[in-house]
């Protein structure tokens, strides 16, 4: 770059990061003063992965001043093109970078020019595409908003991600948990990766395609960001990639020669960087390995040869158990599992990339078969639940020593898989009155409803019908919208609803064991009470 234009955009880059620095601090300084809270975000286009000249004026380096990212991406590696084709079209990378900088779930949308494309285009349909989009970001714990624009859009087009939205929404404990896995990527924010980001994009892209679970373990450079790495964030993986060591820091440095001489393994993209001569190959540093090569993940980003995520996957297998396989995937099958340590459950999310574009088909996959590492609980049930299909599936798993063998009937575009412990769920919960779809007076069932909605005029008795295996029931608690309204220790388990109340509501009834387990139903209503207590 010529020396007079690095100048300028250095001074453009570093005078707004310090301007916008000091306008967070100083509203957030305001807030805390006035008694409030407020909630700071950005929209950094692609996280400012695409860094015109080296350079870019937004990104990642305001990520410790935001509580979170909200911004528009787009498939970086090609160029000349907005709305790329799957499988390749996937944003993960820049769900779980975004995670990784603020510690907080990121929310992703369309670049406005994409979003105008397909509002433009009258006759080509984009339900499923945006759906699959929508689907991972979730799966990827993050969310996905969608651009609406009424005056030249199609409703269809966003119906896809409804579907998905409302599937969200009435199974938000599917969206917890943490990543068990022995991998992990080191994304260290400093002069290396101005250029070099591309390099994590590919890499991340490359282990989900060969659905190997993996966390990112972010990092800034004492400028921009504050540098923080300890060896207690790397230790708890048996092997990190490093996309770029180039002008890191003294301490990362050492820490990362540290982690390996305990026994770590560390690939490396440019060992350079790091003091070493050897350009490739594996060398024994302590009681841990160095593994050098070259940056065979940026040459996939921007190629998409297959071949090149084949050596990525071979060098995780050569160097660590690979604690879940999908067959035949093709890239075109995306896992995403979760452990929840408290429920004693995993969660699977599957994501179908298979899509033709020109109709906005999607191809279902069936009988797809996962293996998955044995949790560290007896198996009790394994179930699928989507928003592609109303009834659950049950899974009969195949279980050896150290595996669990699932084989999934059909994936359209996106399944979830929970796989649950002998003790989790009460053997039986549910709203027994009022019944679904039909019509109440003063308490009493008459007729079924026309549409098949629950009318209630009047009070009515709540029952719930609850069985326990073995434990004994400890209690049930009954709620209107998410408010507590009663709690019943002995059965019958019932509660008369009778306050002055009008319109739409949720009923829920939530059934507790004696050792903390609990189970639920619900159920939604129209309710007309004008006799009930004020």
């Amino acid at each position: 770059m010529d020396p007079l234009n690095r100048e300028y955009f250095t001074f453009l880059e570093v005078g707004n990061f310090q301007a916008k620095k000091r306008l967070i601090q100083e509203l957030k300084k305001y807030a805390k003063k006035t008694g409030r809270e407020i909630a700071v975000s950005a929209n950094s286009y692609a996280l400012g992965t695409p860094r015109g000249g080296g350079y870019w004026s937004k990104g990642l380096q305001f990520a410790e001043l935001l509580d979170f990212f909200t911004f528009e991406t787009r498939y970086t590696a090609v160029e000349d093109t907005n709305l790329v084709d799957f499988p390749r079209n996937k944003w993960l990378a820049w769900e779980k970078l975004a995670n990784a900088a603020t510690g907080a779930p990121a929310v992703i949308l369309l670049d406005a020019t994409s979003a105008a494309e397909i509002a433009s285009e009258i006759l080509h349909p984009y339900k499923n595409y945006l759906a699959i989009l929508c689907a991972e970001a979730y799966a990827n714990r993050g969310a996905f908003v969608n651009w609406y624009m009424r005056v030249w859009g199609k409703d269809s087009d966003w119906k896809g991600c409804t579907e998905i939205y409302s599937f969200v929404l009435k199974h938000p404990q599917l969206y917890k948990g943490m990543i068990n896995t022995p991998v992990a990527i080191l994304y260290l924010y400093g002069e290396g990766m101005r250029n070099k980001s591309d390099s994590y994009l590919g890499l991340a892209q490359a282990l989900a395609e060969s659905n190997i679970p993996f966390e990112v373990v972010f990092d800034g450079d004492g400028f921009y960001i504050n540098e923080s790495l300890t060896l207690e964030k790397l230790t708890p993986y048996d092997l990190i990639f490093i996309p770029s060591v180039l002008n890191i820091t003294e301490n990362q440095e050492n820490l990362i020669k540290e982690y390996v001489n305990l026994g770590g393994k560390a690939v490396v993209f440019d060992p350079q960087a790091l003091g070493f001569e050897q350009d490739e190959g594996e060398l024994h540093f302590g009681k841990g390995i160095f593994i050098f090569t070259h940056d065979i993940a940026n040459e996939y980003f921007h190629t998409y040869n297959d071949e090149l995520r084949q050596r990525i996957y071979e060098t995780v297998e050569d160097n660590v158990p690979i604690p879940l396989y999908v067959e035949k995937m093709d890239r075109k099958i995306v896992a995403y599992p979760y452990y929840q340590p408290d429920e004693k459950r995993v969660v699977i999310h599957l994501v179908n990339y298979d899509h033709i574009k020109w109709n906005d088909k999607v191809v279902p996959r069936t009988n797809v078969r996962i293996r998955i590492k044995k949790p560290g609980f007896n198996l009790s049930t394994v179930y699928v639940i989507s928003p592609d299909f109303k009834e659950n599936l049950t899974i009969n798993p195949s279980i050896n020593e150290d595996y669990v063998d699932l084989i999934i009937p059909e994936l359209k575009i996106y399944d979830v898989i929970v796989i649950t412990a002998e003790t989790y769920n009460l053997s039986f919960t549910k709203l027994e009155k009022p019944k679904k779809g039909y019509l109440y007076i003063f308490d009493r069932e008459t007729v079924p409803t026309f549409f098949g909605n629950t009318i209630i005029i009047g009070e009515i008795t709540v029952e719930a019908e609850v069985h326990s295996n073995e434990t004994g029931i400890n209690k049930v608690e009954f709620y209107v919208d998410d408010v507590s309204k009663s709690i019943d220790s002995e059965a019958p388990y019932n509660w008369t609803w009778d306050e002055f109340t009008v319109g739409r509501h949720k009923i829920k009834v939530v059934a507790y064991d004696n050792r903390g387990n609990k189970a639920e139903d619900e159920m939604d209503v129209i309710i007309l009470n004008l006799w009930g207590i004020r």
